[in-house]
């Protein structure tokens, strides 16, 4: 078999294996949809949400951790936006959703709680630099950043063999993922994560920051949106930051080399590092019991 007939084979295969991963609940989109219509009431929302109860929990108990610190906690879904607003609300059913299309995985090469402790570290970091930098993108930025590396458990899940053998070469020769993919001549987890999303009919803000998250070319990105391409810059950045922390793990250990261009055009300044390393510090102090709730799911 010729080196294009193999490739084609090896495409096919994982787009027929993608194409088996169960999609999101059906209320997962419509919620997405509605949070998007400005005209759109808390009630309508309640009564969307009264289709999946088993969703709306999980979501409430995220709700209630010490990270949103709502006072006196909260039971409905009601109560939650009003202290958190629509969209994070979303965000929360988003991530619980896609937490809970994960949750039977398992191998003991790739540790899927150190990867969720990961995940959620560059989530936080994300939503941090978000908020320094007056953004009100901060909402959105947390669930692309939690899921920013989705496509890691997408080909756990089709092709356990090779995700492994990928993050293997990646410690034996000090690697970063991107780095083993190529080496190895393993499946792009950007990617594929992005095929798995597009399959999801996430947003594409949501599919171009997994796509291009270790891309700092905008010219080379999935978007030429500017609004997107800022998200994906903090994302990028976040999950350099999320690294270096050493909390959690993504499957290799190398740190990720912090880049300084993206940093200045999303307007992140040397002069006020030290406030925006500090918040990042008194972040990952939620992280941990956040982590653990979302891998309760």
């Amino acid at each position: 078999m010729g080196a294009a007939a193999e490739r084609d084979r090896r495409i096919n295969f994982y787009l027929d294996k993608i194409e088996g991963i169960p999609s999101l609940p059906t209320i997962v989109m419509e919620l997405i949809t509605l949070v998007d219509n400005p005209m759109a009431s808390v009630g309508q929302i309640e009564e969307l949400m009264k289709k999946d109860q088993g969703l709306t929990l999980r979501a409430l108990r995220i709700a209630n951790s010490a990270f949103y610190s709502i006072p006196g906690g909260c039971t409905t879904l009601g109560r939650a936006i009003t202290f958190l607003g629509c969209n994070t609300v979303k965000q929360l059913v988003v991530s619980a959703a896609v937490c809970d299309a994960f949750k039977d995985l398992k191998s003991e090469v790739f540790d899927i709680k150190e990867f969720w402790r990961h995940s959620v570290v560059t989530a936080i970091i994300s939503q941090i630099l978000a908020k320094h930098l007056d953004s009100v993108v901060a909402d959105e930025v947390f669930i692309c950043g939690l899921i920013h590396d989705i496509g890691k458990l997408a080909l756990l899940m089709v092709d356990k063999e090779g995700l492994e053998k990928t993050y293997i070469l990646a410690r034996e020769k000090n690697l970063n993922s991107i780095q083993a993919e190529i080496e190895g001549n393993f499946p792009s987890h950007a990617h594929w994560g992005q095929v798995l999303a597009e399959k999801w009919q996430l947003p594409i803000l949501i599919q171009s920051t997994i796509k291009d998250h270790h891309s700092s070319r905008h010219a080379l990105r999935m978007s030429s949106d500017p609004e997107i391409n800022f998200i994906v810059d903090l994302v990028l950045l976040a999950n350099q930051l999320g690294h270096a922390t050493g909390f959690g793990n993504s499957g290799y250990k190398v740190k990720l080399k912090f880049d300084r261009e993206v940093m200045a055009r999303v307007g992140l300044s040397e002069e006020d590092r030290d406030q925006w390393f500090q918040k990042i510090k008194e972040g990952i102090a939620h992280a941990e019991a956040f982590s653990k709730l979302l891998v309760s799911q």
